[in-house]
């Protein structure tokens, strides 16, 4: 594995010389050693949450932790609308990245992501969510299935809806697969706004049999921000 991994970063070396990697939010040169990120500006642009002056959620009962890195404000809105609509899949890896220190400790966890309905796929063609936790169990070294959860009811989308309507969502919405009985599940999205995907997705991963279910995902919407 040490072979490989010295290999890997020679050829981003290489590779970084022939195209230089450009910061992901103002495209700046970055040096060509370092993997494609964020320049130092932008990089202190980015709206970390501090849960000492931004308190977290109040989780439902059926999800064991959560975590997020950023509010869901500024540069971090920014870039989670380019993964969403403007086709900006390149920065599924670096969202991930940021993420890892928030997830939950240890190795047997199963990630998962929250799925779409085949419907709301639109002109994207891509599920955000899938991309995000294929790169978080890439980084991690953890178990990854893509169909553990899916969605069997479409929807109109949550940005679309109010608060109270997002409150509504059912966890019969989703099925879980058989592969998530007894596992420890991370499910992971891009924001976490009311609670209310988690704790459907969680709600149907313990009817499943889920042992328990972790909440990650990249920012965190508190009611002070709109």
């Amino acid at each position: 594995m040490r072979v490989r991994a010295l290999f890997d970063k020679a050829w981003r070396h290489l590779l970084g010389l022939a195209l230089p990697p450009t910061c992901a939010a103002c495209e700046c040169a970055l040096p060509a050693a370092e993997p494609v990120g964020l320049c130092p500006d932008c990089y202190a642009k980015l709206p970390w949450w501090d849960v000492t002056g931004v308190l977290p959620p109040e989780l439902p009962k059926v999800v064991k932790c959560f975590g997020a890195p950023l509010l869901y404000d500024g540069l971090a809105r920014e870039l989670v609308l380019r993964l969403k609509f403007k086709d900006g899949t390149h920065l599924a890896p670096l969202l991930a990245r940021l993420m890892l220190p928030k997830l939950p400790k240890g190795d047997d966890w199963l990630v998962v992501a929250v799925p779409m309905h085949r419907r709301a796929f639109g002109g994207r063609m891509f599920n955000q969510a899938v991309l995000l936790a294929r790169a978080v169990a890439r980084l991690r070294r953890l178990d990854f299935h893509v169909d553990a959860l899916v969605r069997v009811k479409p929807s109109d989308g949550q940005a679309k809806r109010t608060r109270a309507q997002r409150l509504k969502l059912s966890s019969h919405d989703f099925v879980a697969k058989p592969l998530v009985r007894a596992r420890r599940v991370l499910l992971v999205d891009d924001i976490y706004t009311t609670g209310a995907t988690a704790r459907a997705c969680a709600l149907a991963l313990k009817r499943g049999g889920a042992a328990e279910v972790a909440v990650a995902t990249v920012a965190f919407t508190p009611a002070s921000l709109p």
